[in-house]
């Protein structure tokens, strides 16, 4: 009688390998004499051994790619730290640029209002200058006129008056004749 059974064992180590092992036992009954059974049972077990070396260094490998990570690992929570150091600078000066910005803002606020007073006043005291040079102007124009008409009248009476005698002088002399 042959009996055989087979096991396979799939292993995956921390999806670094996988490890199929296969192992074939097989019992054999022979007969040694007429009355003797000799029960003969063999293993074969000489993948398991190899797939158990391979597990092994596989185990190995991992346990060096461990130690890299853990190296990557370090070095990268470092360049974090780094990281969040220059971030908390960064905001740090944003804080006290968007503070200044805030400041300038307020300053220009504040200068535009005097301005738009210092405009309002500089309008109405050039309406007011410009109203009394206005005035002036009218002022002095009239007197100007009445100057004029004055001077006007006069010529106009001295013209009359001139007239006048010229036609007298010039009645007189057909009046000799």
């Amino acid at each position: 009688c042959m009996c055989m059974c087979m096991c396979v064992c799939m292993r995956v180590c921390a999806g670094v390998c996988a490890c199929v092992c296969a192992c074939v036992c097989a019992c054999v009954c022979v007969q040694v004499c007429v009355h003797v059974y000799v029960h003969v049972c063999m293993c074969i077990c000489v993948c398991m051994c190899i797939c158990m070396c391979v597990c092994v260094q596989a185990i190995g490998g991992l346990e060096t790619e461990v130690q890299f990570l853990r190296g990557e690992n370090s070095k990268l929570m470092d360049k974090v730290v780094e990281l969040m150091a220059a971030n908390d600078s960064l905001r740090a000066c944003n804080i006290a640029l968007e503070s200044n910005c805030k400041g300038l803002m307020e300053e220009l606020s504040i200068k535009q209002a005097q301005w738009s007073e210092r405009e309002e006043s500089l309008k109405c005291e050039i309406q007011k200058q410009w109203g009394d040079r206005y005035h002036e102007w009218i002022t002095k124009a009239d007197k100007k006129m009445e100057e004029l008409l004055t001077v006007n009248s006069m010529f106009q009476s001295l013209l009359k008056s001139h007239q006048h005698t010229a036609q007298s002088r010039k009645v007189e002399p057909n009046s000799k004749q």
